[in-house]
C-alpha cells in the first residue's frame, strides 16, 4: 500500500477493486464510510459484471443499497467493483487509452510495450459523478461499443477531416486527419496533452511501461506453468530454481507470442491507472456508419474501413511480427520486462517461487491456482515486499551465490520474509522426500531430487 506501482495506495497504478460476490461485505462498508464523509466524488464505484462484453452491465453506484440484490440472479454472478478514477480531461471530455503488449516469451518473461494505441472519447462534457448524473453513461464510460450509439455526440474518424483553423489546437504534430474524432491515436493525445502542460509524455510512457511490468509479473507465474505443461523442460534442482533467473529466452521459449490489450486512464493528477486486461483485444478494421436512403428516408447501418484503427492497429501488428518473426525490435516497441530492460532484483522474487513451486510440485500441468499462489506468496513472504526491500532468497537456502542487497536508505529483510522463503522450501522438500530412499540420487514420485538436497534443508533449519 503506497509503494509506486503497487496497491491500492498512494501513488498506486491500481485503483481499489473488490470481487464479487465475495467482496460485497468490505465494498458496503467503502459506500458507507465514504457518503457519511460526504465524498462523493472519492465515493463513487463502477460495477462491471464477469460476463460482460463490450460495456454491457456496467453501472455507477454510489449507495450500497443500489447494488444487485445479494440473493437476487444479477447479485449472485461475479462481479468486478472498481473504485471511480476521477480523470484527466482533454477539452472537457473523459477518455482512456487501449494500449498493446506483446509478450514473446512467458519462461522467462519477455514483453514489449507498443507507445501507439487507441484514445477512446466519451461523448458528453464530464461532470463530477453525483446522484443526478450518474445514469449518463455517455458522461462517464469510454467504451467505443457504447459512444458509438450517441448520433449526436460520437465524430467517426473520416479520411476528410482536416487541420482547419477550428480545431488546430487538437491536431496532432505530422497533421493527420483525426482531430477532434471520438478515437484518436493515443500518442496524438499524449503529444498534445504534453504541449499544453497537462502531462509530461515522457514519464508518462516511462509510469505506464512500469505499469504493464506489474501486470505481466502478477500474471506470469500461472502462464508459465501451463505454457511448461505443453512445452516442458527438465525438471530444476531447488538450487537452480532459488539462483537468478536466466538472461535471455532460446528458441524453445518463444513457441508462441500474444498481443493483451490494457486500458489505462490518466487520472487527474496525470497519472496512468489500469481499468482492465484484455486477453483478446479487437483487432477490427471497421466501424459503424449510418447511410439514410434520399428517397425513402429509411437508415440503416453498414460498416466501413475506420481509417484510425488502421493507422493504429497496422502499425502496431507490424512492429509486432517483425519483433517475432525476425526479432527486429522497431523504436515503438519498449521493452518491459527481459530483452534487456534493466529490472530490479526484487521483481524476479515472484518467478523464483514459481520455479521453486514446479521444482518440488509432481504435477504442475494444472498450473497454479489462485489460492496456490496466495498461499505461496505469503509463505515465501512476499506479501511483506510493500516495506521490505528485498528477500534474501539465497542465503535463506544456504548458497555462496550473489545475495539480494537492499538499496541505500533502505531497510534489509526482515527476518520474518526471510524465514517464509525458508520454510516454503522446507515444507516442500520434506513432503517431496518423506517416501525417499537413502542414497545420493534420490527419486521421490518419479522426479529426481538434488543430491544437495539436504545441505538445502539443513541451511533452511538454520535460518
Amino acid at each position: 500500500a503506497g509503494v509506486p506501482g503497487l496497491g491500492p495506495g498512494a501513488g498506486s497504478y491500481f485503483p481499489r477493486t473488490w470481487i464479487l460476490p465475495g467482496g460485497r461485505g468490505e465494498l458496503v462498508e467503502y459506500l458507507k464510510r465514504k457518503r457519511l464523509k460526504g465524498y462523493q466524488k472519492h465515493g463513487t464505484i463502477i460495477y462491471k459484471p464477469a460476463s460482460g462484453m463490450q460495456g454491457t452491465g456496467i453501472m455507477l453506484i454510489q449507495h450500497e443499497g443500489n447494488l444487485p440484490t445479494e440473493s437476487g440472479h444479477v447479485g449472485r454472478k461475479a462481479a468486478v467493483a472498481q473504485a471511480y478514477i476521477p480523470p484527466l480531461l482533454y477539452d472537457g471530455l473523459k477518455f482512456d487509452l487501449r494500449l498493446y503488449v506483446v509478450v514473446t516469451s512467458v519462461d522467462p518473461l519477455e514483453a514489449y510495450l507498443h507507445r501507439e494505441g487507441l484514445a477512446r472519447f466519451c461523448t458528453e462534457p464530464y461532470k463530477t459523478p453525483s446522484a443526478k448524473n450518474l445514469h449518463r453513461c455517455y458522461a462517464h464510460l469510454t467504451n467505443y461499443s457504447l459512444n458509438k450509439y450517441n448520433k449526436e455526440g460520437y465524430v467517426l474518424a473520416t479520411d476528410s477531416q482536416t487541420d482547419d483553423s477550428s480545431n488546430k489546437s487538437e491536431s496532432s504534430d505530422d497533421g493527420r486527419p483525426f482531430a477532434g474524432a471520438s478515437k484518436r491515436p493515443a500518442s496524438h493525445v499524449i503529444d498534445e496533452l504534453d504541449v499544453r502542460g497537462l502531462i509530461d509524455g515522457e514519464e508518462f510512457w516511462e509510469r505506464t511501461e512500469d505499469l504493464a511490468a506489474c501486470v505481466l509479473r502478477a500474471m506470469q507465474p500461472d502462464l508459465a506453468l501451463r505454457y511448461r505443461r505443453n512445452f516442458p523442460r527438465d525438471r530444476e534442482s531447488l538450487s537452480d530454481a532459488a539462483g537468478p533467473n536466466r538472461s535471455a529466452p532460446d528458441l524453445d521459449d518463444r513457441r508462441c507470442f500474444h498481443v493483451i490489450g490494457l486500458d489505462v486512464m490518466i487520472d487527474e493528477k496525470a497519472q496512468p491507472r489500469l481499468i482492465e486486461v484484455n486477453s483478446s483485444p479487437s483487432l477490427a478494421l471497421d466501424q459503424e456508419v449510418e447511410v439514410v436512403n434520399e428517397e425513402t428516408g429509411e437508415s440503416r447501418v453498414r460498416k466501413q474501413v475506420s481509417p484510425v484503427d488502421v493507422a493504429v492497429k497496422v502499425r502496431v501488428m507490424r512492429s509486432v511480427l517483425r519483433l517475432v518473426g525476425d526479432r527486429t525490435l522497431e523504436s515503438d516497441l519498449r521493452p518491459i520486462c527481459g530483452g534487456g530492460k534493466e529490472e530490479a532484483e526484487e521483481w524476479t522474487l515472484v518467478d523464483r517461487c514459481r520455479r521453486l513451486f514446479a521444482a518440488v510440485q509432481v504435477d504442475t500441468s494444472k498450473g497454479m491456482s489462485a489460492a496456490h499462489y496466495v498461499r505461496f506468496c505469503r509463505n515465501a513472504g512476499l506479501l511483506d515486499l510493500g516495506v521490505v526491500a528485498c528477500v534474501e532468497i539465497n542465503r535463506c537456502l544456504g548458497h555462496d551465490a550473489a545475495v539480494l542487497a537492499p538499496s541505500s536508505g533502505e531497510e534489509p529483510a526482515s527476518p520474518r520474509c526471510r524465514a517464509g522463503v525458508a520454510s516454503m522450501a522446507w515444507r516442500s522438500t520434506r513432503r517431496f522426500s518423506a517416501n525417499a530412499t537413502p542414497s545420493s540420487g534420490r527419486r521421490v514420485d518419479g522426479v529426481e531430487v538434488d543430491a544437495t538436497i539436504q545441505h538445502e534443508r539443513d541451511a533452511v533449519e538454520r535460518a
